[in-house]
């Protein structure tokens, strides 16, 4: 056997692929191997903005000792960095880690070799009995492309570019889109003192004030309702079946509550309930740090139009 021949190989070194090999390891299939295209374990999470976190509460990985209780609630970036390297160490994944190993291509023999499976990088190409990809959907951003786009003069970038206000001091922008992201930059740009914000979003959606539902979460919690033993129970219900609508019903009841009603403001509330409204549109409620104060006097400015084109100093929109 050579060492470009594996059993496993797992691209991808965020959530997925650590617990996928950790998995394998326990397991007893020893000779695996973890792709990553970065330097370092969650390499995609330093290259978001510098103030994200996770929106998904006790997020953690399975058989990781006990150490999500030494973080908070909801992980800052430097957090995650930090639970995925002890994640590695204790199970011991930096032996079978390849860093700095970007995938280009994978395809497959169909003649009956052993190993039918070849990955192709700028190391050269390995073989593998199985592949297995753990790169996520977030993982390239998509940048839709409008009229008379490359006339503008101004700063345009993808919030995957975007690391934080300072660039923006005394300027007026428009932030496209009103979920998580958007909200937070949104926020920080007011912070910051930005001339002006505003976000431009047309459809529903859910904010929810992060304390109110934090101190939901820990009672929910206790009950056996979140946290990694809620998700165990859920994963108990088939997704499109009566039993687990019901859940996303009772779930809806909790959360729902909860929302702040903006529709005054540019931002309706959607028909479903937070858990039904993601499980049908993957619309995700933002869990609201201050956009929705600043919203309400006025400070953020919600549009509900659509870009129709760019002109040289700005953009011209469509009433929705």
């Amino acid at each position: 056997m050579s060492d470009s021949d594996f059993d496993v190989i797992v691209i991808g070194g965020g959530f997925g692929g650590l617990a996928t090999t950790a998995a394998l390891r326990r397991y007893g299939v020893t000779n695996v191997c973890l792709l990553e295209g970065g330097q370092s374990y969650g390499n995609f999470w330093t290259t978001n903005y510098d103030r994200i976190s996770l929106h998904t509460a006790w997020h953690c990985l399975p058989d990781d000792g006990g150490d999500n209780d030494n973080y908070s609630m909801f992980k800052t970036r430097d957090q995650l960095l930090a639970y995925f390297v002890n994640y590695a160490e204790r199970h011991r994944l930096k032996d079978v880690t390849r860093f700095d190993t970007t995938v280009t291509g994978i395809s497959r023999d169909g003649t009956g070799s052993e190993y039918p499976w070849s990955v192709t990088s700028a190391d050269g190409d390995l073989r593998a009995r199985y592949v297995v990809v753990a790169t996520g959907y977030c993982r390239r951003p998509v940048s839709p492309k409008f009229e008379n786009q490359n006339a503008y003069s101004g700063d345009l970038r993808h919030s995957k570019a975007y690391r934080n206000a300072e660039p923006y001091v005394g300027k007026r922008v428009l932030v496209v889109g009103t979920g998580n992201s958007g909200a937070e930059i949104s926020i920080e740009l007011v912070e910051a003192g930005a001339a002006s914000v505003a976000m431009l979003g047309y459809g529903p959606r859910y904010y929810i004030p992060i304390a109110a539902y934090s101190e939901l979460l820990h009672q929910a919690r206790e009950m056996g309702a979140a946290g990694p033993a809620g998700v165990i129970n859920l994963h108990a219900f088939t997704p499109g079946t009566q039993a687990f609508d019901e859940q996303l019903l009772a779930f809806d009841e909790m959360l729902g509550p909860l929302a702040e009603d903006l529709s005054e403001f540019g931002l309706d509330l959607p028909s479903d309930g937070p858990f039904t409204e993601f499980n049908r549109t993957h619309r995700v409620p933002v869990l609201d740090h201050g956009a929705a104060a600043l919203i309400r006097s006025g400070v953020i400015e919600v549009l509900k139009d659509r870009i129709d084109a760019f002109t040289a100093n700005g953009v011209k929109m469509t009433a929705n």
